[in-house]
């Protein structure tokens, strides 16, 4: 009779008439094992990988992550801007609900005229209880300008629908000098597409577009159709901005951040493209997604618009009432 007994250099039970040692073999119950030879001598063997092979894994894995980060990226940046199309959806909506409880476009903000002098409040302050943010504009007194000390805590309110997710976290930007500090507005990433004319800002009293300075835009007014005419647009200004040397005073030692604000000056110019790296001052299209930028019109609906856009193409989308046709292969 034969028991089996330990052997610990295998680390399982072995025993001289069941291990397979004797002819040859090898037991395969540890990581090292050892078998004779023809002159009798014992040899090692051990499991595990050479150091070819360990390079050759290696190199795999990093083939595989090459390729599939792009991947990973391109998966992230469109679950972005499908979340953009989102808020300008959101957005487009709030402003049709304001049409309709006043039977107007909310104004687009900017110099008023009679009967509105001074500096009007802009749509994204007019919308906001079609945007749950009620308790934002509450803060808000809509008799004093936004540059008033009564509404210093309303205009540093930042908007998470405002905010578009590819482009960095909107910030306190300097925008009067009214208020101690470089940081005393909130930023946005959505201006209305006002007006086709180059204007200093986007800041157009005459706005060819539906939401512009001291604008009384209704739904009839829009005779190209409001399929085809633009209503928002995205927007960001870029880190390398001549701002800070344009106006020295809102940026001490050269020193301050940039951006549009929500509550006033809220129209862009569609007059230098789309993505065309446009200046503070040249208030023009500019988004943080790859090839284009997300729009919503004036009838609800978003498009992702091209980048190589034809400008008589975005003129004709940007117009409200000039008669333009656009085939609709945009």
């Amino acid at each position: 009779m034969h028991f089996l007994m330990p052997d610990l250099r295998f680390g399982c039970a072995t025993c001289e008439a069941n291990s397979g040692i004797a002819n040859g073999s090898v037991p395969h119950c540890g990581k090292s094992v050892s078998r004779p030879t023809n002159n009798g001598v014992k040899e090692l063997l051990r499991a595990g990988f050479t150091l070819v092979e360990l390079l050759v894994v290696i190199a795999i894995i990093g083939i595989l992550i090459a390729l599939l980060l792009p991947a990973v990226q391109a998966a992230r940046e469109a679950a972005r801007r499908a979340s953009c199309s989102n808020n300008l959806k959101q957005m487009s909506l709030a402003i049709h609900n304001y049409h309709g409880a006043n039977n107007i476009f909310p104004d687009g903000g900017g110099y008023g005229v009679p009967p509105q002098p001074g500096i009007t409040w802009a749509w994204g302050a007019l919308i906001l209880p079609f945007l749950e943010e009620a308790n934002a504009q509450n803060l808000i007194n809509f008799k004093a300008s936004y540059n008033s000390t009564a509404n210093q805590q309303a205009v540093k309110t930042l908007i998470p629908t405002y905010q578009c997710p590819s482009a960095p976290p909107n910030q306190l930007v300097s925008s009067t000098l009214a208020f101690p500090g470089t940081e005393d507005c909130a930023e946005t990433n959505y201006l209305s597409v006002a007006t086709h004319r180059a204007v200093l800002q986007g800041i157009d009293d005459k706005g060819t577009g539906v939401m512009f300075a001291a604008s009384r835009t209704k739904m009839k007014d829009i005779t190209d159709g409001t399929s085809k005419t633009l209503l928002i647009c995205e927007v960001d200004v870029l880190d390398n901005d001549p701002f800070p040397t344009t106006y020295p005073a809102y940026c001490p030692g050269g020193v301050c951040q940039m951006g549009k604000i929500w509550f006033a000056w809220g129209g862009a110019t569609s007059y230098y493209g789309i993505n065309s790296k446009p200046s503070f001052d040249e208030g023009g299209i500019q988004s943080w997604h790859a090839s284009g930028a997300n729009f919503a019109f004036a009838d609800g609906h978003v498009s992702f618009l091209s980048e190589i856009l034809s400008r008589t193409v975005l003129k004709a989308l940007t117009t409200r009432n000039l008669g333009e046709t656009v085939d609709g292969r945009y």
